[in-house]
């Protein structure tokens, strides 16, 4: 009789702790995630959704975004040129100033969910803006040297040939087509792929 005791009381202490843990669990969970809120609201179509990378100065925190895709994309940047981005934001109807996707000045990216879904590097080249804007605000000489390359031109806009450089410099490093592997022996693209090693858009590796 004691033996059945014993163990009913043994299951019940197991039940608590499991219960208290469980709590934890969901208290530790919210408290230390970054914070998501909605900025917009459309009725039916849906809002714009953020993640604030400067919510939290843990970085493994930070790579907490709303798509786990973005999460693995992000673990190819740089640590050191991460903080570039303000904030990831994933809109579902023309919002964010336009319907295209985009990076503002002060860091911010802006992805459409529609765009992001059939193009996920799409996000590099909104990367490629926004450590370009870090580098403008620090009055770095990148622009210029940048632009004393001859050649290896993906755009006609400078901003706009950085972000395309960027983002296929990350097709070729995930070993994806990317315009490097058409010219591979042309000094300028290298030039360029070796300015953003430099200036940290991409891994020095």
């Amino acid at each position: 009789m004691n033996a059945k005791r014993n163990g009913a009381v043994i299951v019940i202490i197991a039940a608590h702790v499991f219960a208290i843990g469980w709590f934890y669990w969901i208290h530790y969970a919210i408290t230390t995630a970054p914070k998501i809120e909605s900025i917009a609201n459309n009725g039916s179509q849906g809002g714009v959704w953020v993640v604030n990378l400067s919510d939290s100065s843990d970085n493994s925190t930070r790579l907490r975004f709303i798509d786990h895709r973005v999460a693995e994309m992000m673990n190819y940047i740089p640590w050191s040129s991460r903080d570039s981005i303000l904030s990831v934001e994933f809109f579902d109807f023309y919002s964010c100033n336009t319907n295209l996707c985009h990076a503002h000045p002060d860091g911010r990216i802006c992805l459409s969910a529609a765009a992001f879904k059939s193009h996920p590097d799409v996000f590099y080249h909104e990367f490629g803006h926004a450590r370009h804007f870090r580098l403008n605000r620090e009055k770095s000489n990148f622009e210029a040297k940048w632009e004393n390359i001859p050649g290896g031109t993906l755009h006609t806009d400078l901003h706009q040939d950085v972000a395309e450089h960027t983002m296929h410099a990350y097709q070729q490093l995930q070993g994806k087509p990317s315009v490097y592997d058409s010219f591979p022996r042309d000094p300028a693209y290298q030039q360029k792929l070796d300015l953003l090693k430099e200036y940290e858009f991409i891994p020095k590796y």
